[in-house]
């Protein structure tokens, strides 16, 4: 009897490896992010039509989902350093907004065969007290979910990342008040 249910438990645990890897290898459906910029960033800078909304104080200023994720495909030079560079080469890096939340999608397209890989990172972004704060609540690797502890693989991205959008981020820093809505980011420069 024992040796049955180790024979079943085996098989389950197995079942459950496989299920993983399955999910580990979809990928999300990205169509629904926008891509294109709005009519009026398509010809500024992204930080300097942030530094703008601060300078004029002209009230709640609306970003668009399509205008980060704009900025990122023709501002950003992607590249793969390391191990993985034979494996992966990174496609493109999108953000979805949603209220009060948001995810960062990093994708990479397989080198030797044309396989798409996607990890993704759910955040909160806020102040607390003069400190800009990003919390990760979670994530997935392909569709497949995991804790914000088994995100540490993405570190690396992030950080450069965040290094390369500094001067938008700093921009950013100088608002007094801003919050994630539906596909927006609501820039409030009112104190």
């Amino acid at each position: 009897m024992i040796r049955f249910f180790i024979r079943l438990t085996t098989l389950m645990l197995l079942s459950a490896l496989s299920a993983a890897a399955v999910l580990f290898h979809r990928a999300d459906d990205l169509s629904k992010i926008s891509r294109k910029p709005s009519q009026a960033l398509e010809k500024i800078d992204l930080a300097e039509g942030i530094t703008q909304v601060v300078i004029k104080q002209s009230g709640k200023q609306l970003l668009d989902e399509g205008d980060i994720n704009h900025f990122f495909a023709t501002r950003l030079k992607l590249r793969q350093k390391g191990l993985t560079t034979d494996l992966a080469q990174p496609q493109e890096i999108l953000c979805d907004l949603r209220e009060a939340s948001g995810t960062l999608y990093f994708c990479w397209k397989g080198v030797r065969y044309p396989q798409p890989f996607q990890a993704s990172m759910d955040f909160t972004v806020g102040r607390r007290g003069p400190d800009l704060v990003m919390d990760v609540t979670g994530g997935h690797f392909g569709q497949l979910w995991v804790p914000k502890m088994l995100l540490s693989p993405l570190r690396p991205a992030l950080n450069a990342l965040a290094a390369a959008c500094q001067p938008e981020l700093i921009a950013l820093l100088s608002l007094p008040k801003f919050s994630i809505a539906k596909e927006k980011l609501v820039l409030d420069p009112s104190f």
